[in-house]
């Protein structure tokens, strides 16, 4: 984690999830015992607890750069709707979605 910013780790942990769903296509894949899959889901209910702080957290600096004047568009496009669209798109990146179970 040390010297990795926000975004790297970010992506980081999106490609984690990207390699954990493709091991857990095949049931044998990673899972030896029942206690593998508990493992597994009990660190992933763990990262969906805290990313509403983490969106929270970067809307608001969003907003806060845009309340003090900060934020910029080389289109002079953002206005006071910018902060909410980010906002909204904090909280509609939470919805869950639907299992694909097989």
């Amino acid at each position: 984690m040390a010297g990795k910013t926000p975004s790297q780790l970010a992506s980081d942990a999106a490609d984690a999830v990207r390699a954990i769903n493709h091991l857990t296509r095949s049931p044998r894949d990673g899972f030896e015992y029942p206690g593998d899959v508990y493992s597994l889901v009990a660190g992933l209910s763990q990262m969906a607890a805290m990313l509403p702080q983490a969106l929270d957290q970067a809307a608001r600096l969003i907003v806060d750069l845009h309340e003090a004047g900060h934020l910029r568009s080389d289109k002079d496009q953002l206005g006071t709707t910018s902060a909410r669209r980010t906002r909204a798109w904090s909280r509609r990146a939470l919805r869950p979605t639907s299992c694909t179970a097989p």
